[in-house]
């Protein structure tokens, strides 16, 4: 429900799930990207992209209720 109301690609929410552990143990940026083929950067970038948008949606809830 959360990816959805994020609208965030398929992947970045995979990576998200990676790195905070949810259904699996938490992975560093370097094992993230070593599954992907990736170096270590581009999970870390598209981790702060899905950061971005929680932080948007929090700040925008946080407006409805005034």
């Amino acid at each position: 429900q959360i990816k959805n109301t994020l609208n965030t690609e398929n992947w970045e929410w995979e990576i998200f799930c990676m790195r905070v552990g949810l259904g699996c143990e938490p992975m560093t940026y370097e094992q993230i990207g070593n599954s992907y083929g990736l170096l270590r950067e581009r999970p870390r970038q598209a981790l702060h992209k899905v950061y971005r948008k929680i932080k948007q949606l929090f700040f925008e809830m946080a407006a409805e209720d005034f």
